[in-house]
C-alpha cells in the first residue's frame, strides 16, 4: 500500500491527457473525488486494523503474562485457602479466604476490560472495512463511467483491474489472519470458561462447523461441475455471468455496509452496555461472597456465646493475628484496655503513612506526566531544531573545505612550474643585465670610432633583451609569489575550517546526543507511566492504596474484634441478623445482575448491527469464492487454449480441489470431535468427572485447534508476503505507464 497514492496520480494524469484545454470534465473530476475519498478510507481502514491488531497482540501479551499470573494466583490461591483451614481462629481464617477472594476478582476485572477493548476495536475495523468498501465501489463506478466514456486506455484499464484484483486478494488474506487471531483468543478464553459456558461453546462450534461443512462442501461441488466440459467461449461466458453475479453481490454489500455504519454507534452502547453489566455482576459477586463470609462469621458468634463462650473476648485475651501481626492483652479480662489503644494509635498511624504514600505517588506519577509533555512539546522539538543550524553550518563549512582543498591541490601542481619559470627569467635577465654592463665597459674603453659604433649597436640590442627578459622575470617572480600566498592562504584556511569542522562535529553530537538523551527520558517517563503496561509510577500509586486499603482493613478488623470481645449476647444476635438481611440483598442483587448481564450480552448478540453482519458474511465469502477461486480458474483455462497449454490450468483446478477436500475432511473430524466431546460433557455426573473432561481430553482438542489456527496464520502470512509482492509489482507497472504518459 506504500505506493497506492501514485494509483492516483495515475489515473490523474491518464485521465487529464484525454482533455481538451487542459480542463477536467465533470467525470474526471467525479473520479478524482472518489479517488480521494477511497485513498482516505483505506488509511482509516488500515489504521483500525493497526488499532485491532495492537489490542490484540496486547490480549496476546496479556494472555501470556496472564497465564503466568494465573498460575501463580491459583498456587497463592490454594495456599491460602488450604491456611485458612489449619487457621488458629475463624478471623485469620476469614482474614485468608478474603484475600483468595480478592486475587480471584483482580484477575476477572483485568479480563473484563481488555475483552470490553478487544470488542470496541473489532468494532471500529469492521466499520472501517465497510466504509472503505463503500468508497471502493464508488471509486470503480467512477472509473468504469471513465472507461466507457473512452477516457482510460486498454493497458491501464488492464493494471487498474489486476490492481484491484490482487489488492482485494492481499486484503481477504489479511482479513483471514485477524479471523484467525480472533478465533484463539475465543479458544483461550474457552478454556477458562464455566460448565454451562462449554456446553455453549460446544453447541455453538457444532453449529458454526455444520454451516462451514456445508458451504465447503457446495463450493467444491460446484467447482468440479462449473471446470468440466470447458470451452473458451464458455470460460468467456461464465466470467461474465460471474461478473453480473458479483455486481449484484457488491450492491447487496453496498446497501448492508451502510446500514451497518449508521449501526455502529448503538452496537458500541451495547457493548459498553455488557461490560457495565458484567462489571456490576463481578461486584455483585464480590459483595455477596463477602456477605456471606460475614454472616457466618456472626452467626458463628452468637452462637458461641449462647453457649456461654464469648470467644471474642477470649480471643483478645489469647491472642489474635491481623495483617500478620500477632496481638494478645490479657489484661483486657480486668477491662484494662492501654494495649488496646496503643495499638489502636499504630494502626491510625499506618494509615496515615499509607495515605501520604499515596500523595508522593500521584504526585510522582504528575509531575512525570508534566515532563512527558513538557519533552514532547518542547525539549525535543527544541533539541532536534538545535541540529538543524549545525547541519547547515557543516555543510557551509565543508563547502569551504572542498574549495580550499582545491585551490591548495591547483597551487601545489603549479608551484614546481612557476618557480621553475621564475629562476629560469632571473637567470635570463641576469645574463643580459652582465652583457649590457660588459657592452658598457667595453664602450667606454674603446677609442677607435668605427668599432665604437659597433659596440654601441651590440649594446643597443643587448639592452632591448635585458629590458625584455626584466619584464618575464618580473612577472613569473610576480605569478609564483602570488601562487605562493594563495597557497599559503588555503593551507592556513583548510586548518581553520578543519578546526571548525571538528568543533561544529562535537556540537553537533552532543547536540544529537542530547536528543537521545531525551528521547531515552521520553520512553522512560512513557513506560513509568504506562497503565496498560503496568508502569512502575502507575505500580507504585496501585501499591499505595493496596497499601492504604490494607491499612483501612487492619484497622476496621482490629476494632471489630475489640468491639466484639465488648458485645453481649443481644449485640450479637443484632448483628447476626443484620449480617443475613444484608446477605439476602446482596444476593438478589447478584441474582439482578446476573440476569441483566444475560439479557446484555443477548441484546448484544441478536442486535441489529449483529443480524446485518451475519446477513453480509455470506455475501463477503461468496464474492472471495468468486475472485479468489471460479474467475482465476476460467482465466487459467483461456490462457491454456490460447496458448494450446492446459499444464497451469490443469495444476490449479487440482489445487483447489485438494485444499476444498482437505477443508471438508478437517471440518468432519472437527465436527465428530466436537460432538463427541458434547456427548461426554453431558453424559458426566458430578462436577468432578466435568473438570477432568475440561483439563483433559477437551483442553487437549482446545490447544489443538489453537495449534492448527497458528499454523493456518503462519501459511497465510507466507501468502501475505507473495500477494504483497504482486502488488508492488502491479504497481510497479502503473509506475512505467505513468513514465510513459509523461514524456
Amino acid at each position: 500500500m506504500r505506493k497506492i497514492s501514485l494509483l492516483f496520480v495515475l489515473i490523474t494524469v491518464a485521465l487529464l491527457s484525454s482533455c481538451v484545454d487542459d480542463k477536467e470534465s465533470a467525470t474526471v473530476e467525479q473520479i478524482r473525488t472518489a479517488k480521494t475519498e477511497w485513498l482516505k478510507a483505506q488509511a482509516e481502514m488500515l489504521q483500525a486494523q493497526g488499532e485491532a491488531q495492537k489490542i490484540l497482540a496486547e490480549t496476546e501479551k496479556l494472555k501470556a503474562e496472564s497465564e503466568a499470573k494465573n498460575e501463580a494466583a491459583r498456587i497463592e490461591i490454594e495456599r491460602l485457602l488450604a491456611e485458612s483451614q489449619a487457621a488458629k481462629t475463624e478471623a485469620e481464617a476469614d482474614e485468608l479466604r478474603a484475600q483468595a477472594e480478592k486475587i480471584k476478582q483482580e484477575a476477572e476485572k483485568i479480563r473484563i476490560e481488555y475483552e470490553y477493548q478487544q470488542k470496541l476495536n473489532e468494532l471500529a475495523y469492521q466499520t472501517a472495512q465497510a466504509k472503505e468498501a463503500a468508497k471502493q465501489q464508488e471509486f470503480i463506478n467512477r472509473l468504469n463511467e471513465a472507461i466507457v466514456a473512452g477516457k482510460i486506455n486498454k493497458e491501464l484499464q488492464g493494471l487498474y483491474a489486476d490492481y484491484v484484483s490482487a489488492l482485494k486478494t492481499l486484503r481477504y488474506t489479511e482479513n483471514q489472519v485477524s479471523q484467525k487471531q480472533t478465533k484463539i483468543t475465543s479458544l483461550n478464553k474457552q478454556l477458562l470458561a464455566s460448565f454451562d459456558d462449554h456446553i455453549k461453546n460446544y453447541q455453538s462450534n457444532i453449529e458454526r462447523y455444520q454451516i462451514e461443512l456445508a458451504e465447503k462442501e457446495n463450493e467444491l461441488k460446484e467447482f468440479i461441475t462449473s471446470t468440466e466440459n470447458l470451452t473458451a467461449e464458455k470460460a468467456a461466458a461464465k466470467i461474465n455471468e460471474l461478473k453480473k453475479e458479483k455486481e449484484e453481490i457488491a450492491a447487496k454489500i453496498a446497501t448492508i455496509n451502510k446500514e451497518l455504519i449508521e449501526l455502529e454507534k448503538d452496537q458500541q452502547d451495547l457493548i459498553l452496555a455488557t461490560k457495565v453489566a458484567n462489571d456490576n455482576y463481578t461486584t455483585a459477586v464480590t459483595a455477596f461472597t463477602t456477605a456471606q463470609t460475614a454472616f457466618t462469621k456472626a452467626e458463628n458468634e452468637y452462637n458461641t456465646a449462647l453457649n456461654g463462650n464469648n470467644s471474642a473476648k477470649a480471643t483478645v485475651i489469647n491472642g489474635f493475628s491481623v495483617g500478620g501481626v500477632h496481638y494478645a492483652f490479657p489484661e483486657f479480662e480486668q477491662g484494662i484496655e492501654t494495649g488496646i489503644n496503643v495499638a489502636k494509635e499504630d494502626l491510625t498511624e499506618a494509615i496515615t503513612t499509607a495515605e501520604k504514600g499515596i500523595a508522593t505517588a500521584e504526585k510522582q506519577l504528575t509531575e512525570a506526566k508534566a515532563n512527558l509533555k513538557d519533552l514532547n512539546d518542547n525539549k525535543i522539538p527544541a533539541a532536534k531544531a538545535a541540529l538543524s543550524p549545525l547541519e547547515s553550518t557543516k555543510k557551509d563549512l565543508e563547502k569551504q573545505l572542498a574549495a580550499a582543498q582545491k585551490t591548495q591541490q591547483t597551487c601545489q601542481a603549479d608551484q614546481a612550474t612557476l618557480k621553475d619559470k621564475n629562476d629560469k627569467t632571473k637567470a635570463e635577465n641576469d645574463a643580459w643585465v652582465a652583457k649590457v654592463k660588459e657592452l658598457e665597459a667595453a664602450l667606454k674603453a674603446e677609442t677607435d670610432p668605427s668599432k665604437k659604433a659597433d659596440i654601441q649597436i651590440q649594446l643597443d640590442l643587448a639592452k632591448g633583451h635585458q629590458t625584455e627578459a626584466e619584464k618575464a622575470y618580473e612577472a613569473a617572480k610576480k605569478a609564483y609569489e602570488t601562487n605562493e600566498a594563495e597557497l599559503k592562504k588555503a593551507t592556513e584556511a583548510i586548518a581553520d575550517l578543519t578546526k571548525e569542522l571538528a568543533d561544529n562535529e562535537a556540537d553537533y553530537q552532543a547536540a544529537k546526543d542530547k536528543v537521545v538523551e531525551l528521547e531515552a527520558k521520553y520512553d522512560e517517563l512513557v513506560s513509568k507511566t504506562s497503565e496498560l503496561n503496568n508502569g512502575e509510577y502507575v505500580v507504585a500509586i496501585a501499591n499505595a492504596k493496596a497499601a492504604l486499603e490494607t491499612a483501612q482493613s487492619n484497622k476496621e478488623e482490629f476494632e471489630e474484634i475489640i468491639n466484639k470481645a465488648k458485645a453481649t449476647i443481644d449485640d450479637l444476635k443484632v448483628a447476626m441478623e443484620e449480617a443475613q438481611k444484608t446477605m439476602n440483598e446482596a444476593e438478589t442483587a447478584q441474582e439482578d445482575a446476573l440476569q441483566a448481564w444475560e439479557a446484555a450480552i443477548e441484546a448484544e448478540t441478536n442486535s441489529a448491527y449483529t443480524k446485518k453482519a451475519d446477513e453480509k458474511a455470506p455475501f463477503v465469502e461468496r464474492e472471495n469464492y468468486i475472485d479468489v477461486t471460479l474467475i482465476p480458474a476460467y482465466n487459467e483455462y483461456i490462457k491454456g487454449d490460447e496458448f494450446n497449454d492446459f499444464t497451469s490450468y490443469e495444476t490449479y483446478k487440482q489445487k483447489t480441489i485438494k485444499a476444498l477436500n482437505t477443508k471438508i475432511e478437517d471440518l468432519k473430524t472437527q465436527l465428530a470431535e466436537e460432538t463427541e466431546l458434547l456427548k461426554e460433557f453431558q453424559a458426566a455426573e458430578t462436577d468432578q468427572e466435568k473438570e477432568e473432561l475440561i483439563n483433559g481430553a477437551g483442553n487437549d482438542y482446545t490447544t489443538q485447534q489453537i495449534e492448527q489456527l497458528e499454523r493456518e496464520i503462519t501459511a497465510l502470512k507466507e501468502e501475505i508476503t507473495e500477494y504483497q509482492a504482486n502488488v508492488d509489482r502491479l504497481q510497479t507497472a502503473i509506475d512505467a505507464a505513468e513514465d510513459a504518459l509523461a514524456e
